[in-house]
């Protein structure tokens, strides 16, 4: 993400010079990215990936329950092993404008992470039984527009799983 005209127009320029001026600008969707494994004419599994999120309580600050977070992912031999530092996570706070020691509300969500990245820190859900019958035939339909694919992840941003209106493929993935 690169905010101001003057980075951008910085930024476009390396853009332009290293891709010989072939770039692709997509569309930025909000909306829980979803990650769906096909096989043949099937849906096999659907994975939402959640960004690093806390929620608040009122009384604890942002630092606070990042370190709350931070310790919880320890406890885990998978997750501490993508746990950012505490420094990283104060400077991701700040360059998403972020205050540490801002209080949230009682249960109000703050996300952490400008991507649902695991190794970033973002969690996968299996969301496979809440799909619905219209997002399968959409995440087939994608993975069919490779000849040949007879199995694949299609990427997905879709305002809700239950429902295929507003989704958006962004990838299919052979491996």
């Amino acid at each position: 993400r690169i905010s101001g005209s003057e980075r951008f127009s910085a930024h476009w320029g390396v853009l332009e010079q290293s891709s010989g001026g072939d770039v692709l600008v997509e569309e930025r969707r909000k909306g829980v990215s979803l990650r769906a494994f096909v096989a043949g004419e099937r849906v096999v599994g659907v994975l939402a990936r959640l960004p690093m999120f806390v929620v608040g309580d009122g009384w604890l600050s942002l630092k606070e329950l990042a370190g709350r977070l931070l310790t919880w992912r320890g406890q885990n031999y998978f997750l501490r092993r993508m746990n950012p530092t505490t420094e990283s996570l104060m400077v991701r706070l700040s360059r998403l404008g972020l205050d540490p020691e801002s209080v949230p509300e009682s249960g109000e969500v703050v996300v952490l992470q400008e991507s649902p990245h695991v190794l970033s820190g973002a969690l996968t859900v299996d969301v496979t039984e809440m799909i619905s019958d219209e997002l399968a035939e959409l995440i087939v339909n994608a993975a069919w527009t490779i000849p040949g694919l007879r199995a694949g992840g299609v990427d997905l941003v879709v305002p809700s799983p239950e429902s295929a209106e507003g989704a958006a493929v962004i990838g299919i993935n052979s491996r």
